[in-house]
């Protein structure tokens, strides 16, 4: 049994090309506690990504040359990853920009109900080359 408090880290950079929705749902029954996850230069798709949002203790994600994702999970992202301080897409070559900007967009249009969701974020990078 994994502590609340366990600092674990899931890094599948040099694994699989694509972590498929059965894999991610599988991974958050195993490992429920995990807190840092790198998908760093890996292929994770919009189902996928919803199904690691069940990682309720993620407090850093890096989804950086990420070929596959929208965006969209990013909508319901700041009321899963309550404690979430470090977000990385970096480099996401199908990064929708109205998914960004809602995400972003979020906070402002309801600052006093999302403060709760989103009071640990101190860095959210979604720069491109």
């Amino acid at each position: 049994q994994y502590s609340h408090g366990l600092d674990f880290e899931a890094s599948f950079r040099h694994s699989h090309p694509l972590l498929r929705p059965q894999v991610a749902e599988s991974f958050v029954i195993s490992c429920p506690h995990v807190r840092h996850i790198s998908f760093s230069h890996y292929t994770v798709d919009e189902d996928s990504a919803r199904c690691l949002l069940d990682l309720r203790y993620v407090t850093e994600a890096d989804f950086s040359d990420n070929e596959n994702l929208s965006g969209a999970f990013l909508t319901a992202l700041p009321m899963k990853w309550v404690n979430l301080r470090k977000l990385v897409m970096r480099d996401c070559t199908e990064l929708d920009s109205d998914y960004v900007q809602t995400f972003a967009s979020l906070r402002l249009q309801n600052y006093g109900e999302l403060l709760k969701y989103c009071q640990h974020l101190a860095l959210a990078d979604f720069s491109c080359k």
